[in-house]
């Protein structure tokens, strides 16, 4: 008796093999359908940018209103993960968002994602227009809106693209607590080779 119950152990050991290898398989394809990029790829296309951008350091020349107070910079020493982390805001790839937008094409050379009324996200709506030569994105543009019982912030940015690289970009909005007015703000920036 005892023979038989070790030969029969014996023989689940490459059941359960074949079981695990099945189990992983499955699981891999799940993880590869989790990373699938329903909509345009902002975040991979920043990230390639900042890295892109740390390296060659160009000149920025950057403008700042807020509540009408304008600050002027001109620099090359830019901390472009922060500095483009808004717009990484705007990423509408993750898979909890999957059902969450609908994509429209005004033309072959746009494509418009629009947050559906049944959704509260704060990206709201994210537009990239392509180049009809090698469809790299020209302009990426968006809105940002975030609203609660105390606060209530707008963001609304564009970012102007040229042969695969931002030449600038822009974002104008306003915060605003309950009890205070609505504060303003523009930031501008051009940069130069």
């Amino acid at each position: 008796m005892g023979f038989v119950s070790t030969r029969l152990k014996a023989c689940h050991w490459p059941l359960l093999g074949l079981v695990l290898i099945v189990l992983y398989g499955c699981q891999g394809q799940q993880d590869a359908s989790n990373t699938e990029k329903i909509y345009f790829d902002l975040a991979g296309f920043l990230k390639d940018e900042i890295a892109y951008l740390d390296l060659h350091k160009p000149t920025i020349e950057k403008k700042n209103s807020l509540d009408g107070q304008v600050e002027a910079l001109t620099t090359t020493e830019v901390n472009w993960a922060r500095e483009l982390g808004l717009f990484e805001k705007a990423d509408i790839n993750k898979p909890a968002y999957k059902n969450s937008y609908q994509t429209d094409r005004p033309d072959s050379l746009t494509l418009v994602y629009s947050l559906k009324p049944s959704e509260s996200l704060l990206v709201q709506r994210l537009q990239v227009r392509f180049d009809s030569l090698n469809h790299k994105p020209i302009e990426i543009t968006g809105a940002i809106r975030s609203t609660n019982k105390l606060y209530d912030s707008v963001r609304d940015f564009s970012i102007n693209i040229h042969e695969g690289h931002i030449t600038s970009y822009s974002v104008e909005g306003y915060q605003r607590l309950a009890w205070m007015d609505k504060r303003p703000f523009t930031v501008a920036v051009v940069i130069k080779e």
